[in-house]
């Protein structure tokens, strides 16, 4: 699947809007409890990078990537150039073990089933310590927006009816995760933290 040519387009008819609705918001009363324990953070999938932003003021070495390049140029207008950059969860532009935790927010279900091994076996390769792994279960929940762009720009193709492609039960996606080298330690709502084992 084009990821890129397809969430390229969706940005640039305002997917995200103004970037307010961050993952952020739904992880860091838990990231806390973590904060003590890591000092470099990945941002998969940072979209305008504002978590990015926020990790930053907090004094954590943060970066981000996004398969989107319009998505970066609006990190990079807000002040993140060098710290977000264009990249793709089945090929992460970070070398191994270069952070000690990533936090992938609503970004795994939007895969293909075939693919999510691979962007899994990449989260593993990256990070040290921790995955924040926020996955949604159900369908995309923006179909109305998705019937409103088609209408408004007829000649503009989508190949995907639901943007969410991969959408099972948390219990699988811990499974999965956990067969890669984790464990879940703490589970609320959507999220779920991993510790890589040493």
């Amino acid at each position: 699947m084009d990821y890129t040519n397809l969430y390229e387009k969706l940005y640039q008819m305002g997917y995200h809007g103004d970037g307010t609705n961050s993952g952020l918001n739904h992880t860091w009363h838990i990231f806390f409890k973590y904060y003590d324990k890591i000092s470099s953070i990945l941002d998969a999938g940072c979209s305008q990078g504002l978590t990015v932003k926020k990790y930053l003021e907090r004094g954590l070495d943060a970066y981000g990537f996004d398969i989107s390049p319009t998505a970066i140029k609006l990190a990079e207008e807000n002040g993140l150039k060098g710290r977000c950059v264009i990249g793709n969860i089945l090929q992460i532009p970070f070398s191994k073990h270069s952070v000690d935790a990533i936090v992938c927010t609503d970004v795994l279900e939007h895969l293909s089933p075939e693919d999510v091994d691979l962007a899994l076996s990449e989260l593993f390769r990256v990070a040290r310590k921790y995955l924040f792994l926020r996955i949604s279960k159900s369908i995309e929940g923006r179909k109305d927006w998705l019937r409103k762009v088609r209408k408004e720009n007829p000649s503009v193709v989508f190949d995907i009816d639901n943007l969410h492609l991969s959408v099972f039960p948390h219990k699988q996606w811990q499974e999965w995760v956990e067969a890669k080298g984790s464990k879940l330690i703490e589970k609320d709502g959507k999220l779920m933290v991993f510790k890589i084992n040493d």
